[in-house]
């Protein structure tokens, strides 16, 4: 019994280095593309990136918090951690155009609620 709780303590914490190695190599390729680029420049295409780094940021934050807490390590987890990603960059990028309202937070959130009680009763038990 021990050796199965010991193996299952290391297998999560190699997931964990592996989780933050990934967010530390997201967060180097966010400041050197913002570094290295001009807005003015570049294409709506290039433009994206920035969002997409940020969403994987978020993501991975959110997944080895969830892992962390709970010391263990589960799909649900990793797909409460997408949702919760894409709320905040749907924030953001409401906030950058400047229309952040009471009604747009509330839609979200209750988007958001939808689709993890989706999630939850479609997902395999």
């Amino acid at each position: 019994m021990e050796t199965s709780d010991k193996q299952q303590r290391t297998n999560l914490r190699t997931y964990l280095l592996i989780r933050t190695v990934m967010l530390a190599v997201d967060g180097s390729a966010l400041v050197v593309f913002l570094m290295k680029t001009s807005p003015k420049q570049a294409s709506l295409a290039i433009t994206l990136v920035p969002l997409v780094l940020v969403w994987i940021a978020i993501f991975f934050v959110s997944v080895i918090t969830g892992t962390v807490i709970r010391r263990k390590h589960t799909g649900y987890m990793t797909t409460l951690a997408a949702v919760f990603a894409t709320v905040c960059m749907l924030l953001m990028m409401f906030s950058a155009l400047g229309s952040v309202s009471v009604f747009d937070f509330s839609l979200l959130v209750l988007l958001a609620m939808l689709g993890v009680f989706y999630f939850r009763r479609s997902w395999r038990k």
